[in-house]
């Protein structure tokens, strides 16, 4: 009787637990992309005690009033690999101060805001009024830059590139000019394919003279 049904979910072809390995691990890939968009996103993030090591509450979604199990933390079942991985992504948002800029940000680069956001489709070119209406397209992508008269605060990197797939399959995505790496790995020149239910940092790397 908690709660409200009203709640958008996806059981991805199963409700509750399951022993199909294909969809434990699109439930695992789709967990991170979620944990991903909220702690790459700008502003405090909020996790609620247990996020970082995949706790549920069995779908409740009101489990104030639960003294039992639905709202303890269950350690036994912890998840140490993601509680890993959120590790890694807040070392990400502190060693990248776009990721947690604290001005407003502007169209264009500028000394007083030392930030930039751009938004892009997959298709490479800058989203207007119309495609944030568009019910049919879900994957995108933002750019960060800093200002090129006023290097980030620290050493970091001159731009950061956020790419979002929420579709249920993969999406080619067309990247800006620039040497962009995915940290250590190979630069990216052109094209990228992001997987399904994938986020992915980008970055173009900037180092202090």
């Amino acid at each position: 009787q908690d709660g409200r049904d009203e709640e958008l979910s996806n059981n991805f072809g199963v409700e509750g637990p399951t022993d199909d390995p294909a969809i434990n691990a699109l439930r695992r890939r789709v967990r991170r992309a979620i944990v991903s968009t909220l702690l790459l996103a700008q502003g405090t993030p909020m996790l609620c005690a247990g996020d970082e090591i995949g706790n549920t509450q069995q779908g409740n979604n009101n489990a104030y009033c639960q003294d039992n199990t639905l709202g303890w933390l269950d350690w036994a079942s912890a998840e140490g690999d993601f509680r890993g991985f959120v590790a890694e992504l807040l070392a990400l948002r502190k060693a990248e101060p776009l990721l947690r800029h604290d001005l407003w940000f502007n169209s264009s680069a500028e000394v007083d805001s030392q930030a930039s956001l751009a938004w892009y489709l997959p298709a490479g070119t800058t989203m207007r009024i119309q495609d944030w209406h568009d019910i049919s397209a879900h994957a995108l992508a933002c750019v960060i830059s800093s200002a090129s008269a006023a290097p980030v605060p620290v050493e970091g990197s001159a731009r950061l590139m956020v790419l979002f797939n929420p579709e249920p399959q993969a999406v080619i995505f067309s990247l800006p000019a620039g040497d962009w790496r995915l940290a250590a790995s190979r630069p990216f020149n052109s094209d990228l394919m992001l997987p399904a239910h994938a986020v992915l940092v980008l970055r173009s790397v900037f180092h202090q003279p």
